[in-house]
């Protein structure tokens, strides 16, 4: 929220933010978090300032200052523009990973935005005063006018990334993109990594090089299946060695198979065991800096709400910092939510800041945490609901609670109320009685002992569409 003031109002003055902040939210900046902020934004050669403090001569803090920035009429504030707009500009792809999410609904997207098409899109995002374009796919490099869309976002002031799955490049493909774009994201192929490690970390190491030499950030995206869970050590030890400073771990998302999500879904006791063990692994590598996708928020729930506030940490950030674009210009809330019921519109048709502003359907995903779905659940009774809120994509409804987090904080009164103290003693203790193998997890899951069918944790929103796709 604090970039895109600084963005939309062109002053990076601390006193004035905070004026700004004061009259648009009715209280004061935490004045250290936002030099901070500041600083990494100088240092990453995002910002270029003034004498004066800021990005430009035409600055007034009373032009069209509560149209520019706004709150919603509810608890949550929303701002004027997505901070991050997140584009798969195709969903085709040379690869064929079995843990795609995009497979769930490649068949929907028939057609992708064509040359003139996607340079349009791009001057609409910046018209409306977007900060950053999130470039994905699908495989974006396919494209063949990828440089001609990255380069009119660099031309209009968007800060672009890319992620791509390929670790080879052409030298002289690299440097062209290299000028356009600010990072370059690479999704880690695990399984392939495991089994031809030498081979995996030599292109890795000479991709790292490639991008170091044209002074291109690299960082690396790392999907928490159960099989990248039971060798995550050793896969961080192995991208540490090439030389990977940034890593971004995502959660486990359904992916089109059910068979394959039965298989590879990490259960409640395989999170916590992560989460435990994270906290080793981020100290054993001080010089990696570890991120966690908005559906591992579960991660940060033990923090206060005031030291979530401080630090920026909201959680399902859903049509209230990020909007998701598809191949052919719909727009959703997230780039997890796609497919028929959950399209705003379209950016090609509509006007971008009418339907971040009136969209229903982004309201409804903005205001989750006021639905009585999520409000009397687990998610809505935990403490970090605000900061965490858990990820819509697990909910039955694709609106309530996350029906994956592992534990929920709940104080005392209602772990009572909601019967949930009893059930995780009694949970332990059978778990303890079965006993556990000799790399510490337990013969019996949470879910096993539950009596659950697995089949009902594929979210059941996905499986409606499944079933009518197999009707049809």
């Amino acid at each position: 929220m604090l970039i895109l003031l600084i963005q939309t109002m062109g002053v990076v003055d601390v006193n004035d933010l905070d004026r700004i902040w004061f009259i648009v939210y009715n209280k004061h900046i935490n004045r250290r978090v936002v030099i901070r902020i500041i600083e990494k934004l100088l240092e990453f050669k995002m910002l270029v300032v003034m004498p004066n403090g800021r990005l430009n001569n035409d600055y007034d803090v009373s032009s069209n200052l509560l149209d520019q920035t706004r709150i919603a009429g509810s608890d949550l504030q929303f701002i004027s523009a997505p901070e991050t707009i997140h584009w798969a500009v195709t969903y085709k792809c040379e690869l064929d990973c079995p843990d795609c999410y995009v497979r769930r609904h490649r068949e929907d997207f028939t057609t992708e935005l064509n040359t003139i098409e996607a340079l349009t899109i791009i001057d609409k995002i910046a018209d409306a005063r977007v900060f950053q374009l999130a470039i994905g796919g699908g495989e974006p490099l396919l494209r063949e006018d990828i440089l001609s869309i990255v380069a009119r976002a660099h031309e209009r002031k968007l800060v672009v990334h890319v992620t791509t799955g390929r670790y080879q490049h052409e030298p002289a493909a690299l440097r062209e993109l290299a000028k356009y774009i600010k990072s370059l994201q690479i999704g880690i192929k695990q399984e392939e990594l495991l089994a031809q490690p030498e081979n995996e970390k030599e292109k890795l190491i000479q991709l790292i090089a490639m991008t170091s030499e044209l002074g291109l950030d690299i960082g690396a995206n790392l999907m928490l299946s159960n099989s990248t869970l039971s060798e995550f050590e050793h896969i961080i030890d192995l991208l540490a060695a090439v030389g990977f400073k940034r890593l971004t771990l995502l959660r486990y998302k359904p992916p089109g198979d059910i068979q394959r999500w039965l298989k590879e879904k990490p259960d409640e006791y395989t999170l916590l065991e992560f989460e435990r063990k994270f906290s080793k692994t981020v100290d054993t590598y001080p010089d990696i800096q570890f991120r966690v996708d908005c559906g591992l928020a579960f991660l940060e729930r033990k923090l206060s709400p005031q030291t979530a506030e401080a630090h920026g940490i909201r959680g399902c950030t859903a049509a209230n910092r990020i909007l998701s674009i598809a191949p052919n210009g719909s727009i959703y809330a997230c780039s997890q939510l796609v497919g028929q019921g959950f399209s705003a519109g379209n950016i090609l048709e509509d006007d971008l800041k009418h339907v971040w502003m009136n969209s229903e359907v982004l309201k409804k995903y903005r205001s989750f945490r006021t639905k009585k779905p999520f409000k009397y659940s687990d998610c809505g009774q935990c403490t970090a609901k605000i900061h965490c809120g858990g990820c819509r994509v697990f909910a039955d409804d694709a609106l309530g609670a996350d029906s994956g987090c592992p534990e929920p904080v709940l104080s005392p009164a209602k772990l009572k109320k909601y019967g949930k103290e009893d059930l995780y003693d009694t949970i332990l203790d059978i778990q303890e009685s079965i006993g556990f193998t000799n790399a510490g997890f337990p013969y019996a899951s949470f879910e096993q002992i539950q009596g659950w069918l697995e089949e009902e944790f594929y979210p059941k929103w996905l499986l409606r569409k499944e079933i009518r796709g197999q009707q049809l």
